[in-house]
């Protein structure tokens, strides 16, 4: 990566190779493995097995440990266009070995792939398919040539064939015709009364049916004007009916309404009447009352009404009247100022 790529952080671990397991001694795995006769860098299992000879020094070395420092799966590469992880085709080959494939059964799959694969990569590059072309050779075009030749006489025998079939058809229809042609004609007198006596009879069936449906329509008409008379009647009763009803509501309404109109007059005068003898009746009380207190007045000085106090106030206004009581009490003044009487 240059100075213009991203940056990334990354924290590398003490043991970046997977290295200490492998190297520490003190281990028990280490220590029971050495009991059995292993030493370091010796292979497993037994030497003498068949498919001992087919490994090598990579399987003594640990596992190597690679950094990954993005979020693609494993097996893929930045920048790369393929789905497919890296190393699948060599898995299935295996697979199929191991299933019972033949070497050659094998290298046709994967030939197979490849043709795939070579197809896609070259129909993303042009933008277009590629089909496989073959070339003629000049027996090809002999064979066209022949092949053509014989389609076009098989055709002309079936135009010859439908000819001749067509003749003898029309030969066929030409014999019997001269034979037939005196019945013919009987038959076509025959014919002929036969119709002016059918068509004479339908002529009459048709009048008649006229006649009958011209009488039915006249009685249809006939019944429709009655029913609409009918309903005339009705119609005009019911409104005859509506209208003299509407008429006694409003005779009705009329006459409650001047009702209602004296009622309420004759409501109005005893109320106005109520009032001027109340009002007549007060002015009477008032004139009594007052004759009352002017010859008591003039009779007997009229006492002072006492009014309610509470509180403070009412203290108060007992400490005033008992000062009144006394200044206004001659005895009261001489024991007040010591004067003997």
């Amino acid at each position: 990566m240059g100075l213009a790529g991203p940056k990334k952080s990354t924290k590398i671990s003490a043991d970046p190779r997977n290295t200490n397991w492998s190297n520490d001694t003190d281990r028990f795995g280490h220590k029971i493995l050495e009991s059995y006769g292993w030493t370091p860098g010796s292979l497993l299992g037994n030497t003498a097995s068949s498919h001992h000879a087919h490994l090598t020094s990579a399987s003594s070395t640990g596992i190597k440990v690679q950094l990954k420092d993005d979020n693609l799966g494993i097996g893929a590469k930045r920048g790369s266009k393929d789905d497919e992880c890296t190393g699948l085709d060599v898995f299935q080959d295996l697979l199929g070995r191991l299933n019972g494939k033949s070497q050659d059964d094998v290298e046709k799959a994967a030939a197979a792939r490849m043709e795939t694969k070579k197809y896609s990569i070259i129909s993303e590059r042009y933008r277009m398919k590629f089909v496989l072309g073959e070339v003629y050779h000049s027996s090809d075009i002999d064979k066209l040539i022949a092949k053509k030749k014989e389609d076009d006489e098989k055709v002309k025998l079936e135009e010859v064939i439908v000819k001749l079939e067509i003749k003898e058809e029309d030969e066929s229809v030409a014999s019997s015709s001269t034979g037939s042609s005196k019945k013919r004609k009987i038959k076509v007198e025959q014919g002929e009364e036969g119709r002016e006596e059918k068509s004479s009879e339908k002529r009459k069936k048709r009048k008649a049916e006229k006649e009958q449906e011209k009488k039915e329509k006249k009685e249809r008409k006939e019944k429709r004007s009655k029913r609409r008379k009918i309903k005339e009647e009705e119609v005009s009763s019911d409104e005859d009916e509506k209208s003299a009803t509407i008429k006694e509501e409003d005779s009705e309404k009329t006459e409650k309404s001047r009702e209602s109109s004296k009622e309420r007059k004759e409501r109005k005068e005893r109320r106005i009447r109520e009032k001027k003898e109340k009002k007549e009746k007060k002015r009477r009380r008032k004139e009594s009352k007052e004759s009352s207190s002017e010859s008591e007045s003039e009779d007997e000085p009229v006492a002072p009404v006492a009014r309610v106090l509470s509180g403070r106030q009412a203290i108060r206004h007992r400490y005033i009247a008992a000062k009144r009581s006394a200044v206004m009490d001659s005895t009261s003044l001489n024991e007040i100022f010591m004067v003997k009487a």
